[in-house]
């Protein structure tokens, strides 16, 4: 008796898993996420700390002319956040011509973090060639946590490649050499390469 609950047991775990699997099988023809529209003030521009400037979203990526827009989300407090901006940097400088904008929001929610803000981003990061500062996207700050919840994010770093139609078409959660591999590919496939 013991042995047929057993085996009833085991067939319904894997009939339960079967389906289960199933169910979460990504199509390739699913309609991909919209970005939304917001808007957030640019704390650094071009290196440099700027005041009354702001990003719109989906017309800067008009304004612009950009095929991708790379959007990624950190914080002063998180080291892999810190850690990947010159990278994105990288990513930044080898691709802008063809159309790639990169937009880094910080979700700090202090108002008397943007000093901090600033000077990380124009004094503190090291790019790949060890100067500070050399961060040229802009660089916002989400000091509501708007855009935050909009993305219904949770934890840090996240980042978003976003198409030309305002469409999602990649995201990656955490800093590992494979993302930067992973968005290579995918950056040169917007940018019809």
């Amino acid at each position: 008796m013991l042995r047929r609950w057993g085996v009833l047991l085991v067939v319904f775990l894997l009939v339960g898993m079967s389906v289960s699997l199933n169910g979460c099988r990504i199509e390739k023809n699913k309609s991909m996420k919209d970005a939304g529209s917001w808007e957030l003030p640019v704390v650094v521009n071009n290196g440099k700390a700027v005041e009354n400037e702001t990003i719109k979203m989906p017309d800067y990526m008009e304004q612009t002319g950009a095929k991708a827009i790379l959007l990624e989300f950190n914080a002063t407090w998180g080291e892999p956040c810190l850690a990947e901006i010159p990278y994105y940097q990288d990513l930044y400088d080898q691709y802008k011509e063809q159309g790639l904008v990169v937009i880094s929001i910080f979700i700090d929610n202090s108002e008397y973090l943007r000093a901090q803000i600033v000077n990380t981003i124009t004094n503190d990061l090291k790019h790949v060639g060890g100067e500070g500062g050399k961060i040229t996207f802009p660089v916002c700050w989400d000091l509501t946590q708007k855009v935050k919840e909009l993305y219904g994010i949770t934890s840090i770093p996240v980042t978003y490649l976003i198409n030309k139609e305002n469409k999602i078409v990649y995201e990656d959660s955490g800093f590992t050499e494979e993302l930067f591999e992973d968005l290579d590919k995918e950056i040169q496939q917007l940018l019809n390469y």
